[in-house]
């Protein structure tokens, strides 16, 4: 997933969606062909999972994960969607 941040706030929002259904962690992991081990250490933040892992679980929960992707960069990195800097690059006419 790259930031351990990003897969934080992924395992948050499945979990959400999850719970959305009202379905267990069982529940899910069926639906996703996965454990409930998996679920549960995915939704924790924890673990490193697969990217065909994170696809069946936000697919099995009915999460865009495109869209939670973005949501999350955005999150991350405000800059990207206005700014053309990062905070503290700051140009030298901006002094």
């Amino acid at each position: 997933m790259g930031s351990g941040l990003a897969a934080m706030a992924l395992g948050r929002a499945i979990r959400d969606a999850r719970k959305a259904r009202r379905w267990t962690q069982l529940a899910l992991a069926e639906q996703a062909g996965v454990t409930q081990a998996t679920v549960s250490t995915f939704e924790r933040g924890e673990g490193n999972p697969t990217l065909a892992t994170v696809l069946a679980l936000a697919s099995a929960a009915g999460l865009n994960l495109v869209a939670q992707l973005r949501e999350e960069s955005g999150a991350l990195y405000p800059w990207e969607g206005g700014s053309s800097q990062e905070p503290g690059s700051e140009s030298p006419t901006d002094s």
